[in-house]
């Protein structure tokens, strides 16, 4: 079995347009360690290695017309030695943020002990997690050598506290709860089965699964206790509120309930959406869920669970593609929607508003925890192959302007012509917003509905000039605005014009004028003759053939006329009618 590792479970919900909604699981599975868990303490004494990790430069993640807060800043951490330093829309997480032997450590829920934050890193050529800790240059490699597979690490009485696996040849493996106080690590107790460590008040909960059933216990830093609450049901995850575990157990399809751990019992509280994971905030959990025709934000009391309206209406949770992650950062609530085919938002709930702060990723990318740290909030994701940490900064100062160049027009200026923007260079992952300006006898003024980098002159831009302005703004930058030169004076338009009759030249037959029209806006007048000489009521589009025109010939003449444009006019090739 390989080294326990975050995963997620895809999911189909049935919305009004049929959305598809994915799961992604923040827990563990169990996986392969080396040998049986010491019982002894192991002092560090290796060399710390060089840094393996690197913080790219603040920018956005995409090119997304949704705004982000000012000075906000989104950062992607990626190894030095494969990268260096890029910024975060230049890091592709497939193709470049690949590592042959390691993966990015992530912070997990409750990993900050003291002043340091924790994480596990996966070595694949060993097929097992490791300990680290995060350092001003990135993920860093604790230097201690530990049997089993690392997961789990939380903070608690100011120590490290975290979880190792051993799979076993045959039978239930091993995991073990370890202590790390300063540089010493102590194994304090091994059980038969996965273990889950959380903490829960003044004490850490562990719930040890040994696949007949769960079993509760608790260990407040000197004693274990407990052994005789267990369920045979199938957890999807757990959290506190106070001293107070809780349990989402699984039931049929998409439904779940929330169950309390007591002493000698666990207990069934309420029925519950599907969910794995909750953060404690205002004397409440919330936590993001999903049912068979949505996902959503809920709040869980203790004792009943209701829908989080107000977070609901600001943030449409339609066409999400995961279950919301929900964490706390500066005494506000920050959550997540990750939108279809598009990228990830982040929120932040005051409690009464409901503010989108930026995008955290590129499409494709899940999230599965918020870790709140050195005044930032850390958060892990992944995309399948590798898990990358991130961190956001809502107080980041700007790092400077984004950086452009004066956008120059091609093009003919002459109406019904199309000028186009040449942009130039700028930042690589600015947003740019494109607007055009027509600068007339009467001044200047935007175009309404000109916000592309192309524009089609009209005859209201005849006898003006016209320029683009692009705007490129991007988290953690300064916005920057640069504008074209003037075009030319706009001159008045052509209209091309080469009618054809259509439909069989037979009596009681009718002929449709097909103008061949440049711009088709224009407006046309019809007339119809016959052998050269106008036919008397013939001032329509159409033309229905006499007798009297047997042996004739007809054909139609259009006038055209636009507003900017020149007048046109034109005949058609004559055709024979025949019987």
């Amino acid at each position: 079995m390989s080294a326990p590792r975050p995963r997620r479970r895809a999911l189909t919900l049935t919305l009004a347009a049929a959305t598809a909604t994915g799961l992604v699981l923040a827990g563990v599975v169990p996986a392969m360690a080396d040998t049986a868990a010491p019982a002894a303490p192991v002092t560090s004494t290796a060399a710390m290695p060089s840094p393996l990790g690197t913080v790219g430069q603040a920018a956005p993640h995409s090119r997304s017309a949704r705004s982000a807060a000012p000075g906000a800043s989104s950062r992607l951490l990626t190894p030095s030695t494969v990268v260096g330093t890029h910024p975060g829309d230049q890091v592709d997480p497939v193709t470049i943020n690949t590592p042959s032997n390691r993966d990015q450590a992530v912070a997990g829920d409750g990993s900050v002990a003291g002043d340091t934050l924790y994480g596990y890193g996966y070595i694949a050529s060993q097929d097992r997690n490791v300990l680290e800790q995060w350092t001003d240059q990135g993920w860093e490699r604790l230097p201690v050598t530990l049997t089993g597979s690392v997961y789990q690490p939380v903070g608690f009485g100011g120590d490290l506290y975290f979880m190792t696996w051993k799979a076993a040849s045959s039978g239930l493996g091993t995991s073990t709860l370890w202590h790390k106080s300063g540089d010493d690590y102590m194994a304090v107790k091994s059980f038969k089965g996965f273990t889950n460590l959380s903490v829960a008040g003044t004490r850490l909960s562990l719930l040890v699964d040994t696949k007949a059933k769960t079993t509760a216990y608790t260990y407040d830093g000197s004693k274990l206790a407990g052994g005789t609450a267990s369920t045979t049901k199938h957890i999807l995850g757990f959290i506190a509120l106070g001293s107070t575990r809780f349990l989402w157990i699984g039931g049929s399809g998409w439904n779940a309930a929330i169950y309390r751990v007591d002493a000698k019992a666990i207990t069934r509280v309420v029925s519950s959406p599907w969910a794995i994971a909750g953060t404690v905030w205002k004397g409440a959990v919330y936590f993001g869920g999903a049912t068979s025709t949505s996902t959503g934000i809920y709040k869980f009391t203790g004792t009943s669970i209701v829908k989080a309206t107000s977070v609901e209406l600001a943030a449409n949770f339609d066409y999400t593609y995961w279950i919301p992650t929900v964490g706390v950062y500066d005494g506000d609530l920050y959550f997540t929607a990750d939108y279809l085919d598009e990228e990830t938002y982040l929120y932040q709930y005051d409690g009464s508003t409901v503010t989108q702060i930026t995008t955290m990723s590129h499409p494709g990318m899940w999230f599965y925890d918020f870790t709140e740290f050195d005044g930032k909030l850390f958060y892990g994701g992944g995309d399948g192959k590798h898990r990358y940490t991130w961190y956001f900064d809502r107080d980041a100062a700007p790092t400077g302007a984004v950086a452009g160049t004066t956008p120059t027009l091609s093009g003919t200026a002459t109406v019904g012509h199309r000028l186009t923007s040449e942009a130039g260079a700028w930042t690589p992952t600015a947003t740019l917003v494109y607007r055009w300006f027509r600068h007339g006898a009467t001044g200047t003024s935007p175009i309404d509905g000109a916000t592309g980098s192309s524009y089609v002159l009209t005859g209201a831009d005849r006898g003006a000039t016209v320029t683009v302005s692009i705007e490129g703004s991007g988290q953690g930058y300064e916005t920057t605005t640069l504008e074209s030169a003037a075009s030319d004076t706009v001159a008045t338009g052509t209209i091309t014009l080469a009618p054809v009759i259509s439909g069989t030249m037979k009596a009681g037959t009718t002929l449709t004028a097909l103008p061949h029209l440049t711009p088709t806006t224009a407006t046309r007048a019809y007339r119809w003759y016959r052998d050269g000489k106008p036919l008397a009521g013939a001032s329509t589009k159409t033309y229905k053939v006499t007798s009297g025109d047997v042996g004739h010939k007809l054909q139609v003449a259009v006038h055209a006329t636009a507003t900017g444009y020149t007048d046109a006019s034109a005949t058609s090739a004559a055709r024979t009618a025949k019987r």
